[in-house]
């Protein structure tokens, strides 16, 4: 299609690029396993050229309630077989407590660094989970 202006051309090409990648999922994989220099020098070239975009769009996912509460999963204990069940929502000056090796509430962190505790062995886990309960305004003996 002769486009008059290579903007259109360009904005052309990465709508018929994205929509193929759609329709040909498996075609696009296999490519990429046998294009793999020639894939890792394009995205090396995409991400010097479009540095500030990716600054902001990550920037913008990280500051997004849904960005905070995946990098909070990831930077915690995910790996090591915790679960993150979350029992309230996310508030700024939190940190995730889990009450156990599933559950995770949200207390500040001030009353997270006032008992030293270890989930793993068990040590001061009933000292913070009283405090940290008593902080939601719930009592588990009810």
């Amino acid at each position: 299609m002769p486009y008059k202006n290579p903007e259109q051309e360009q904005e052309y090409k990465k709508r018929y690029n994205k929509q193929w990648r759609l329709n040909h999922p498996e075609s696009h994989k296999e490519y990429v396993k046998t294009h793999r220099e020639q894939v890792r020098i394009s995205d090396r070239k995409y991400c010097q050229t479009h540095r500030e975009l990716r600054a902001l769009s990550w920037k913008n996912w990280y500051h997004s309630p849904k960005g905070r509460t995946l990098w909070k999963k990831r930077k915690n204990k995910r790996k090591r077989d915790l679960g993150w069940v979350e029992l309230n929502y996310y508030f700024k000056g939190a940190v995730g407590h889990h009450i156990n090796k599933e559950y995770v509430i949200y207390i500040p962190e001030e009353l997270h660094n006032s008992v030293h505790h270890n989930v793993w062995t068990g040590q001061g886990m009933a000292e913070i989970n009283d405090k940290a309960f008593e902080w939601l305004g719930v009592s588990i003996f009810r």
